[in-house]
């Protein structure tokens, strides 16, 4: 019975996806309405760039390349970049439910609690337009810099004439960018939801996920990463391919090296620092009310010293047993990931780790 009520008290206390897109009206829709997953969005908005590509390039007649141009389908880099419509996507809508996900498993598991006074501010910060508002405002800014990009020095199957270059900015650039600014946003946005979901964190020191029942917030910070890693990858090879060239494609890929090698520790290390301080004062609540108690029974050791052995050893007992409650709480986790998850971190950094190297083993070896 009473595991039944506690059930019931948790779900009535988690609150819906909605909740935390009401400030995004492509999300609402997308989310909330149609109940669509990061998947099959990712697949669509990937279909609508191939269909609208290809029709680009079969009405100017440069799908296929000759000796005067190249065309679509001799366009390498498009083939290895164009996939990232779908992430970009993808990872909005995934961001978009990564909060309700994330608090609900913590619910669950008894990490927090989720009063009708964090509700509250969990909404008035999801209700909030601004994400929504920067996000349009920098993709339309986007497009402008693509518009610049594909009439400077854009692949030729695209730039035949402003209606094509038009079609790509309207049904793949804009999109994109607003899906990709909205991911980008999202994640301040979800740090403040977090910050807020943590105000009363209960550390569970015997968890079998060895960080206090928090490894799912852990996994979701590295999730979050991911997209930047991919970013960083085409990056690193076009890196290769345009580091004697210039032009708008070479700009690109230098624009990516920037994101990846900025935004990539950001975006990890912003929540994990959030969980990191919420653990930190779980703990020391823990710790108080033992060191306050230690601090008497020390007291009443040091007072009783003249009337050893009568009183003496039982203040010695007291202190030696808070002692050994001190050394249990003491190597409770304070950070939110465990070796594993770092591991994986660490791993996503190799693409430029191996920029680095490369050329300096070659340099060694020609010597």
């Amino acid at each position: 019975m009473q595991t039944n009520e506690l059930t019931h008290s948790l779900s009535d206390m988690i609150v819906t996806d909605r909740d935390f897109v009401q400030g995004d009206p492509v999300a609402v829709l997308l989310v909330a309405k149609l109940k669509c997953s990061p998947l099959k969005v990712a697949f669509v908005a990937y279909g609508v760039a191939l269909i609208s590509s290809f029709a680009i390039a079969i009405a100017g007649g440069r799908f296929f390349s000759n000796s005067s141009y190249g065309g679509l389908w001799g366009d390498v880099y498009y083939f290895v970049a164009e996939p990232f419509v779908g992430v970009a996507w993808g990872y909005y809508i995934w961001m978009c439910k990564a909060p309700r996900d994330v608090l609900k498993q913590l619910q669950e598991s008894g990490s927090i609690t989720l009063n009708p006074g964090r509700q509250k501010a969990l909404s008035k910060i999801s209700k909030s337009r601004l994400v929504f508002c920067l996000a349009l405002i920098f993709a339309v800014s986007t497009c402008l810099l693509a518009l610049f990009q594909m009439a400077w020095s854009g692949p030729r199957w695209l730039n035949i004439n402003y209606w094509a270059m038009g079609a790509r900015v309207v049904f793949v650039v804009l999109p994109t960018s607003f899906a990709a600014w909205s991911f980008a946003f999202r994640v301040v946005t979800n740090t403040r939801i977090f910050a807020f979901g943590f105000y009363s964190l209960i550390l569970h020191p015997l968890h079998p996920d060895r960080v206090c029942g928090l490894r799912h917030f852990g996994k979701y910070a590295l999730t979050s990463t991911y997209p930047i890693v991919l970013i960083g990858i085409v990056g690193y090879l076009g890196y290769w391919q345009f580091r004697h060239g210039s032009g708008g494609t070479a700009a690109l890929v230098y624009a990516a090296i920037v994101i990846y090698v900025v935004l990539l520790p950001a975006i990890f290390g912003a929540p994990i620092w959030i969980a990191h301080k919420a653990m930190l004062l779980a703990k020391h609540k823990l710790m108080r009310p033992i060191s306050e108690e230690f601090d008497k029974a020390f007291s009443l050791t040091l007072g009783n010293l003249p009337d050893y052995p009568r009183t003496l050893d039982s203040h010695l007992q007291r202190t030696s047993k808070l002692q050994k409650v001190h050394a249990i709480i003491e190597p409770v986790p304070e950070w939110p990931v465990d070796f594993q998850i770092v591991r994986q971190f660490l791993i996503s950094l190799s693409p430029w780790a191996l920029a680095i190297i490369i050329p300096l083993v070659k340099y060694l070896l020609t010597r």
